[in-house]
């Protein structure tokens, strides 16, 4: 059974705080879960992620963008930067999360989010063994190297990078 509970949800005020689920702040305890999939147009702050019988994962979060509305282009530009460091960061509390994973599964754009960061991490997965990527792209999508190191440098037993190219589902 997963035990999901919502510390606190409240309504942003500002449109700049209301990119990538501002206020909302999620709590995962799940001693027995093996399997995890986190699928969401954002990445949430989360507060705590317990789950330490973690086996295989997935993750799915758009490369962060926003509508540029009224906004002036210098205005757009900064509230753009803001949001997708702050989604890198909610992003890199999540697989910090997920460190027990063996078979992780990122989207493309989950990785161009990762790439977003400007120093590199710790990886926090020590027992990783393959990293499948999917991509819905007509380009051959292309793995930064700061992203791998991210995720590979912390296990021994990292096997490979398997890419799944595909049509847009």
């Amino acid at each position: 059974m997963l035990n999901l509970s919502i510390i606190s949800m409240t309504h942003p005020s500002s449109s700049s705080s209301s990119y990538g689920g501002g206020g909302l702040k999620v709590e995962i305890s799940a001693p027995k879960l093996t399997v995890f999939s986190y699928k969401n147009s954002a990445a949430f702050e989360f507060s705590r992620i317990n789950l330490p019988s973690l086996q295989c994962s997935d993750v799915d979060i758009p490369f962060p963008s926003i509508l540029q509305d009224s906004l002036a282009q210098d205005q757009y530009l900064r509230l753009l930067e803001k949001f997708r460091i702050r989604t890198y960061r909610n992003l890199s509390v999540l697989l910090q999360g997920l460190r027990n994973v063996k078979y992780l599964t990122l989207s493309y754009s989950t990785v161009l989010t990762m790439d977003v960061g400007q120093c590199t991490l710790p990886s926090p997965f020590h027992r990783l063994k393959p990293l499948v990527v999917e991509a819905y792209t007509p380009d051959y999508p292309v793995i930064p190297a700061k992203v791998v190191k991210d995720l590979f440098s912390g296990s021994p037993y990292a096997e490979n990078i398997c890419v799944k190219l595909g049509k847009v589902p």
